[in-house]
């Protein structure tokens, strides 16, 4: 159960939450202690005037900054690609106007994606050597992976990534529900964020000193999550409870605060840090001592509860320098030009007709359609021929069509997904050239994969920080196991409180890997004798590993034993007699021809 205090902030610290929480107080309360409401011990010790001085500084400081780097108006531009609505300039009018686009930008980036978010990242957890230390350990690898399923983890790191390709960042923050009474994480838009400039990423760290989020509510919602503002909030709104506002969430390393405007809604220190009290007690003698409780985290000092995505960075701002996507802009412009161009040529193919002085503009333009339509006309001349020509444009030059498949191509470089686009696919006329193909976009792709690897590293010690913060009792979970069945779990902070625990993701897991590779590295393995049945069949990615390394076995020691249980096909099995005329005998296993030590089968 959660302790006074807890259930007193627990309103506060679902303002990070999109729902709006309802507290349940106990009908009964039989427990010794104290049942009135305690003083908050996240009381918040700064002035309210200086919370908005530094709100006001903080906000001057990014939007200066963000204006020169032309923050908003590259990622609006790199969003407007992605989407397909380039624009090109009509240089005799001088206005923008939409043409035809092949967009490669789209392909390229949603190619990309899958790849490098496809692995599930598998965490790592280590406390000791001792027996029930590497139990909790692998309990805690455990729930790391339910939360990682029940918050879908992957969608989350990729809508993070497609985040940074086109904003130059990907964010997650990490939260509690208090409805789900769970871990619970949401991708923020980069765009929502005031960052200090001074600060980088590091390893999905923030190195800055504050962060801002700007968050929506309506005027109802809001009320229920500052009521002490209640009367401030129907004024702004002139009692209209529908109305949406925009407030801000400003974060520090020790405390949250919230503002609209000039008000301060609420603050208090960080509530997801356990901080250390202190109690009065009576000791044995009957007199007063202050016994001081020491309270355990995770991490050494409190943290901002964001992660980030960052990868093309000198280490000099938040954001990155550039971005994949910006390096191509320019060939996506060029490409959608001689897409244009070739149109254009390609309807003056279809060839004008050019009248002589038989007919004016007005009857020539009336001939024309008429001719469209498959109509027939008459001209008053001698010979109809001479009367008008028929003039068609010379073909393009194949310089102009390679132009375009070379452009396409170099766009598919540097995204990195030249091999797994179809085109690409296609361009390859051997098996082994398309494998060849695939595996340079994976080995490329690895720059991005270890970067995300440290992104959810950082998250997952924010798993195991909030489990200290908040697994105030058992929280149950299940995993799939090793065996394709259930496995079920159950944690509580009271078993992580003497532990220091070491958690990462496991190196490379989360790197791409071609399935076809893998599996005929396996059978080459298998064939030289250097890799067991077990292992063999999880790399062929057979649903029982297990199973299907016992029935070998049994196959090739024992064939009846596998079907024991059958009696059809032991009788089938068993020697029958055979008629004089006929010779042929049916090969028993050790006689059958083999495969790379597999038995081959039946034809």
């Amino acid at each position: 159960m959660a302790s006074g205090i807890e259930k007193s902030l627990q309103g506060f610290y679902s303002l990070g939450g999109d729902n709006i929480n309802k507290l349940q107080e106990d009908a009964e309360n039989l427990e010794e202690g104290i049942v009135g409401d305690p003083e908050d011990e996240l009381d918040l010790k700064i002035d309210d005037d200086e919370l908005l001085k530094l709100a006001k500084q903080w906000t001057e400081n990014f939007e200066k900054y963000a204006g020169d780097i032309d923050l908003t108006s590259r990622q609006t531009t790199l969003e407007n690609y992605w989407l397909g609505g380039q624009a090109q300039k009509n240089k005799t009018k001088g206005v923008i106007k939409d043409g035809f686009k092949d967009n490669i930008v789209f392909e390229s980036i949603e190619t990309l994606l899958p790849q490098i978010t496809r692995q599930s990242p598998e965490p790592v957890v280590f406390i000791s050597d001792d027996e029930e230390a590497v139990a909790l350990s692998r309990n805690i690898k455990g729930m790391l992976q339910y939360i990682s399923d029940l918050r879908s983890l992957k969608l989350r790191i990729k809508d993070a990534a497609r985040h940074w390709m086109l904003y130059y960042l990907g964010v997650v923050k990490i939260g509690w529900d208090f409805i789900e009474n769970e871990i619970t994480i949401s991708v923020i838009r980069p765009q929502k964020l005031i960052l200090d400039p001074t600060g980088k990423i590091e390893a999905g760290r923030f190195t800055g000193q504050y962060i801002g989020e700007l968050r929506r509510a309506t005027a109802d919602v809001l009320i229920k999550r500052f009521p002490k503002k209640k009367d401030f909030i129907k004024k702004q709104v002139k009692g209209k409870m529908g109305t949406e506002m925009q407030y801000t969430e400003w974060w520090t390393s020790e405390y949250v605060f919230y503002t609209y405007e000039k008000t301060i809604l609420a603050k208090s220190r960080n509530p997801h840090w356990e901080y250390e009290d202190s109690e009065e007690q009576i000791d044995q003698y009957g007199k007063k001592i202050v016994v001081e409780n020491v309270k355990k985290n995770h991490f050494l000092t409190p943290q901002m509860p964001y992660t980030f995505l960052s990868v093309f960075s000198l280490g000099k701002q938040p954001h990155d320098e550039t971005s994949q996507t910006e390096q191509i802009i320019q060939l996506q412009d060029m490409l959608n030009k001689r897409v244009n161009q070739i149109d254009k040529n390609v309807d003056e193919m279809n060839g004008a007709l050019v009248f002589g002085s038989a007919l004016d503009s007005d009857k020539a333009s009336r001939a024309v359609a008429a001719m469209q339509q498959g109509k027939a006309i008459r001209l008053d001349v001698e010979n109809p021929r001479n009367a008008f020509v028929r003039d068609q444009a010379p073909p393009l030059p194949r310089d102009v069509f390679l132009t375009v498949e070379d452009t396409r191509n170099q766009i598919r470089n540097i995204i990195g997904v030249r091999g797994s686009s179809a085109q690409g696919t296609q361009s390859e006329r051997t098996v082994r050239g398309k494998i060849m193909a695939r595996t340079n976009d994976v080995d490329r792709s690895s720059l991005q994969v270890e970067y995300i690897e440290q992104m959810v590293d950082y998250i997952f010690n924010w798993f195991v920080q909030m489990m200290f913060v908040y697994y105030d009792e058992q929280h149950a979970g299940s995993i799939l196991g090793n065996d394709m069945g259930r496995q079920f779990l159950s944690l509580s902070r009271d078993d992580l409180r003497d532990q220091k625990v070491s958690v990462s993701v496991v190196e490379g897991s989360m790197i791409p890997k071609d399935s076809l590779t893998q599996r005929n590295e396996a059978i080459d393995l298998w064939s030289a004798g250097a890799l067991d049945p077990i292992t063999l069949f999880e790399r062929l990615e057979f649903a029982d590993p297990k199973k299907m390394a016992k029935n070998l076995f049994l196959w090739q020691q024992n064939p009846q034993a596998l079907f024991e249980d059958e009696q059809q096909p032991q009788q089938m099995m068993q020697p029958q007699p055979q008629a004089p005329q006929i010779a042929q005998s049916v090969p028993t296993p050790s006689a059958m021809p083999t495969l790379g030590g597999l038995p081959s089968p039946l034809i």
